[in-house]
């Protein structure tokens, strides 16, 4: 990432990143989701040497780090192609414009933005940033086969497919990131996705359908999965390309509104959580009074993440039954929303989650998409992310949401009646389900009683790396290790020096170290600190009983 970021904020550095050339195009179905990403593609995330007042250019460099990252990880998905979606291409009244030219060639002139955000006397620092591209024009024909049954979609070809079509800095400064994160410096074949005129000032009134759309994009790439002959060779990464709000200042053409913050805000909240309400509901009512480019991308992602989920669930055998994203999803805001200049940026990436790609703790119950705590003993799981206590069993209810209520037929399960209230005012109703009153209960019961609890959230830790810290204490020759877990390596190696927040979880007298340090890597994540920016330790405090090794405290 360093040697990335030395390279793209070379001024005058010119690389013509070339696509990777993949089977893919011989190949003649698509192929399930395994990642995506929100890349921004302003110039000063791009290149935060543009800026030289000390604001500006601290804001420019974070959404440059964390552009690398997300354009790394996305690269890591290792995808046979890419699902791009941009506002600044070929664009149609209201249709999504697919390239179907074979070339893709363009190049982005980064240093513009220096004049709309301080006026033409402003100094230049004009230089072009080249990327050549090849369609997978197979899957692009697929995609408008089958999406344009219910939407407004069309083929764009030009030069009779003999020549390039032209790709431009909305296109090249996103797949950039990804590009020079790559070992090759390239790119997996593209499919380009134009988005319309229409989101100039109509985008929060088409929102649903580029919602819809997603969800079929999504359940198509899920559903052809299975014609896949080669497992190496069947992932598909979308990447919507995006800046958020433009009137952060006065001062420019775009001009001010007090709903930029709030705009930016809402989608870093989405980002972050996959919080369907803030993109859907937040952001979409402030959309069309802020000038973001290609928001209308943002729901089309959201919509194939949910149609991904809902695929894995039906192959679970769990029928249609709704599951959260974040149980298919670890969503990382790897940069907070920020605006240098007048515009806002940031990035994220989402990436699939892989349901044998983790480790439980001792003394956990592993249910097939992450650990139970030691506490639920042999847990059942929901197969939502959550899980329930032995003895409880797995219930949504529209009155509180998925809860956890006492199995049938368990003889602990009989109801405990609540005392009739004394004289006075009466304390306020709690959240109940129907489905844990037995026959004959007259007062529900409340949670924490015999009848419901809450569900516990999985954990996922991807491995439990144990490490020991030296003490500086010790005697003589008799070094004293106390061990620890973390998920960013050794206290003191770069990749825990380079995290912005540190999370320390402690274990009680179960001394079940691992157990907590699986639930702080979760919660992190849950908290939008995946990806590196959070480190999380758990110290472990052995016993005699415990037998630790030689020299371990």
């Amino acid at each position: 990432v360093a040697g990335a970021t030395q390279l793209l904020a070379l001024p005058g550095y010119t690389p013509a990143l070339r696509c990777c050339v993949s089977a893919l195009n011989r190949r003649r179905f698509v192929m399930p989701l395994v990642a995506a990403a929100v890349l921004p593609h302003g110039d000063f995330a791009f290149d935060p040497s543009l800026l030289s007042n000390p604001t500006s250019r601290a804001a420019a460099d974070g959404l440059h780090r964390g552009s690398l990252l997300a354009g790394r990880l996305l690269a890591d998905a290792a995808p046979d192609a890419i699902v791009l979606t941009t506002p600044h291409g070929l664009q149609t009244s209201w249709d999504v414009g697919i390239y179907q030219n074979a070339a893709l060639q363009g190049v982005a002139t980064v240093g513009r933005d220096l004049q709309e955000s301080f006026g033409p006397a402003s100094p230049r620092k004009l230089y072009p940033v080249s990327l050549d591209g090849q369609t997978d024009a197979g899957l692009a024909q697929q995609i408008m086969d089958v999406l344009s049954a219910r939407h407004n979609v069309t083929l764009q070809r030009g030069w009779n497919g003999v020549l390039p079509m032209p790709l431009h800095w909305g296109e090249v400064l996103a797949l950039s990131y990804v590009a020079n994160a790559s070992a090759a410096h390239c790119l997996p074949p593209l499919v380009t996705l134009g988005l319309p005129l229409s989101r100039y000032n109509l985008s929060s009134a088409v929102a649903t359908g580029f919602l819809q759309l997603g969800r079929d994009l999504g359940r198509l790439l899920e559903a052809s999965s299975k014609r896949a002959t080669s497992p190496a060779s069947s992932r598909v990464a979308l990447l919507a390309s995006t800046d958020l709000a433009h009137t952060h200042w006065r001062n420019t053409s775009f001009g001010f509104s007090p709903h930029a913050a709030p705009f930016d805000a809402a989608l870093g909240t989405w980002a972050a959580r996959l919080d369907a309400g803030a993109l859907l509901r937040g952001s979409a009512a402030l959309v069309d009074q802020v000038y973001s480019c290609g928001w209308l991308g943002l729901p089309m992602l959201h919509g194939a993440l949910e149609a991904a989920a809902e695929a894995e669930v039906r192959k679970a055998g769990q029928g249609g039954k709704w599951s959260p994203l974040n149980a298919s999803w670890a969503a990382t805001l790897t940069a907070a929303p920020a605006h240098p200049t007048y515009y806002g940026m940031m990035a994220a990436v989402f990436q699939r989650r892989r349901r044998d790609a983790f480790v439980c703790p001792a003394n956990t119950h592993r249910c097939a998409d992450g650990c139970a705590p030691v506490e639920a003993g042999a847990a059942v799981c929901c197969g939502d992310g959550t899980a329930c206590a032995s003895g409880y069993r797995c219930a949504d209810r529209p009155s509180f949401g998925p809860a956890c209520v006492r199995a049938r037929g368990d003889r602990e399960a009989a109801p405990e009646f609540i005392p009739e209230a004394a004289p006075g005012p009466r304390p306020e109703p709690v959240p109940v389900l129907a489905a844990a009153e037995a026959p004959g209960a007259a007062v529900p019961l409340p949670m924490g009683t015999a009848g419901w609890e809450l569900r516990y959230h999985l954990c996922r830790a991807g491995a439990l790396p144990l490490h020991r810290l030296a003490l500086p204490a010790a005697p003589p020759g008799q070094p004293l290790l106390f061990p620890y877990y973390s998920n960013l390596g050794p206290v003191g190696h770069h990749a825990a020096a380079s995290a912005e927040v540190a999370l320390i979880v402690q274990h009680g007298s179960g001394r079940n170290a691992d157990d907590y340090f699986c639930s702080g890597v979760q919660a992190a994540a849950m908290a939008g600190l995946g990806g590196g920016r959070a480190l999380v330790l758990a110290p472990r405090f052995m016993e005699p009983a415990d037998g630790p090794p030689p020299s371990v405290v």
